[in-house]
Parts: structure tokens; C-alpha cells; sequence
């Protein structure tokens, strides 16, 4: 059984990664912002979720964002959060903007 993916962030490289995930078959659920470019991968079969908190089911979370502020607060340990972004790692401590 394949783990469910969420994925926040849909820019350049977001975008691409979460399409490859869905061609590769993946359950995917994504979030940007900018709710337009969601539509690409709504049409591929993802999941489109209205708040960065709807994709903290997911057994994966990837995170593709231009800032370096944690999303979800670290409370689920079996969810695995992968931050992809160019930005400076971000350490644990740092306060969450979404739970």
C-alpha cells in the first residue's frame, strides 16, 4: 500500500515534483495559495485542499515554499515532513503557522 502524499507550494519546482508523484500513481492531495495552480493537478487527479492544514493527514507532507517557517506543529510522529524549499533549514522550535 502506497503512502498518501500531501504536498504545499506549487511554484516551479513544487509543481512539477507533485505532478511526477501523481504520474507515478501516488493518492495526492496539494494546497498553493494561488488556487489556479492547483488546477493542472486537479485535472491529473489530485485533491485540491483549501487550507495547508487539510494535506496533515497525509502519511508524507512535502513543503515547496519560498519561506522557512514551519506548517504543522510536530505533534504527529508518524507522519513524515519533507522540506523541499530553497531556503535555510528550519528548526524545530521555530513557532508553526498552521496546525
Amino acid at each position: 500500500m502506497q503512502p498518501t502524499i500531501g504536498f504545499i507550494g506549487l511554484g516551479n519546482m513544487g509543481s512539477a515534483m507533485a505532478m511526477n508523484l501523481l504520474k507515478a500513481g501516488h493518492d495526492l492531495t496539494v494546497y498553493n495559495r494561488t488556487a489556479e495552480k492547483t488546477k493542472p493537478l486537479l485535472k491529473q487527479g489530485a485533491r485540491v485542499a483549501s487550507t495547508p492544514a487539510e494535506t496533515s493527514g497525509a502519511d508524507v507532507v512535502f513543503t515547496t515554499r519560498s519561506t522557512s517557517c514551519r506548517i504543522f506543529s510536530p505533534s504527529r510522529s508518524q507522519r513524515l515532513e519533507v522540506q523541499t524549499s530553497i531556503t535555510s533549514p528550519t528548526p524545530r522550535s521555530m513557532p508553526t503557522t498552521f496546525t
